[in-house]
Protein backbone atom coordinates (compact mmCIF):
# COMPACT_ATOMS: atom_id res chain seq x y z
CA UNK A 1 0.00 0.00 0.00
CA UNK A 2 2.93 1.89 0.26
CA UNK A 3 4.35 1.66 -2.89
CA UNK A 4 2.15 4.36 -4.75
CA UNK A 5 2.91 6.58 -1.78
CA UNK A 6 6.61 6.69 -1.88
CA UNK A 7 6.61 6.53 -5.96
CA UNK A 8 5.08 10.01 -5.82
CA UNK A 9 6.84 11.36 -3.39
CA UNK A 10 10.36 10.51 -4.69
CA UNK A 11 9.02 12.02 -8.07
CA UNK A 12 8.03 15.37 -6.21
CA UNK A 13 10.83 15.11 -4.51
CA UNK A 14 13.63 14.72 -7.30
CA UNK A 15 11.98 17.42 -9.01
CA UNK A 16 11.82 19.93 -6.38
CA UNK A 17 15.89 19.00 -5.90
CA UNK A 18 16.56 19.56 -9.68
CA UNK A 19 14.83 22.95 -9.32
CA UNK A 20 16.61 23.64 -6.29
CA UNK A 21 19.83 22.31 -7.71
CA UNK A 22 19.06 25.28 -10.33
CA UNK A 23 18.75 27.72 -8.34
CA UNK A 24 21.62 27.65 -6.35
CA UNK A 25 23.55 27.83 -9.61
CA UNK A 26 20.97 30.69 -10.36
CA UNK A 27 22.60 32.46 -7.26
CA UNK A 28 26.36 31.32 -7.79
CA UNK A 29 25.95 33.16 -11.30
CA UNK A 30 24.57 36.08 -9.97
CA UNK A 31 27.25 35.85 -7.49
CA UNK A 32 30.00 35.88 -10.03
CA UNK A 33 27.82 37.94 -12.73
CA UNK A 34 27.53 41.35 -9.90
CA UNK A 35 30.20 40.28 -7.78
CA UNK A 36 27.95 42.23 -5.17
CA UNK A 37 24.82 42.43 -2.86
CA UNK A 38 22.33 42.67 -5.82
CA UNK A 39 18.78 42.54 -6.91
CA UNK A 40 19.39 39.09 -8.98
CA UNK A 41 21.40 37.81 -5.50
CA UNK A 42 18.53 37.81 -3.46
CA UNK A 43 16.27 37.20 -6.11
CA UNK A 44 17.85 34.11 -6.08
CA UNK A 45 17.79 33.50 -2.61
CA UNK A 46 14.47 33.96 -2.39
CA UNK A 47 13.69 31.07 -5.34
CA UNK A 48 15.93 28.66 -3.24
CA UNK A 49 13.72 29.26 0.02
CA UNK A 50 10.30 28.91 -2.38
CA UNK A 51 11.95 25.70 -3.21
CA UNK A 52 13.22 24.26 0.10
CA UNK A 53 9.75 25.65 1.52
CA UNK A 54 8.26 23.17 -1.02
CA UNK A 55 10.58 20.28 -0.30
CA UNK A 56 9.85 20.82 3.11
CA UNK A 57 5.87 20.58 2.81
CA UNK A 58 6.05 17.49 0.06
CA UNK A 59 8.38 15.77 3.07
CA UNK A 60 6.08 16.32 5.64
CA UNK A 61 3.10 15.83 3.46
CA UNK A 62 4.21 12.33 2.74
CA UNK A 63 4.67 11.72 6.07
CA UNK A 64 1.18 12.61 7.12
CA UNK A 65 0.09 10.89 3.91
CA UNK A 66 1.50 7.31 5.13
CA UNK A 67 -1.12 7.68 7.67
CA UNK A 68 -3.92 5.75 6.11
CA UNK A 69 -2.13 2.61 5.36
CA UNK A 70 -0.01 2.43 8.75
CA UNK A 71 -1.31 1.07 12.12
CA UNK A 72 -1.53 3.58 14.82
CA UNK A 73 1.64 2.10 15.83
CA UNK A 74 3.53 2.24 13.33
CA UNK A 75 2.00 6.00 12.59
CA UNK A 76 3.52 6.81 16.20
CA UNK A 77 6.72 5.10 15.21
CA UNK A 78 6.92 7.54 11.96
CA UNK A 79 6.01 10.32 13.67
CA UNK A 80 8.90 10.08 16.55
CA UNK A 81 11.56 8.90 14.14
CA UNK A 82 10.29 12.40 11.71
CA UNK A 83 10.77 14.60 14.94
CA UNK A 84 13.74 13.22 16.24
CA UNK A 85 15.85 14.20 12.71
CA UNK A 86 14.07 17.15 12.06
CA UNK A 87 15.76 17.99 15.79
CA UNK A 88 19.09 16.33 14.57
CA UNK A 89 19.13 18.28 11.41
CA UNK A 90 21.45 21.09 13.17
CA UNK A 91 23.99 18.67 14.69
CA UNK A 92 21.86 18.40 17.65
CA UNK A 93 21.50 21.71 18.71
CA UNK A 94 18.19 22.46 18.34
CA UNK A 95 17.36 19.94 20.94
CA UNK A 96 19.30 21.75 23.53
Amino acid sequence: ALVPIEKRYHSERNNLEQQLTLANRELAEAILADGRDSERVHAAIEKIHHHMGALQRVTIGHVFEMKEVLTPEQYQKLLNLTANALYNLDSGHAAD
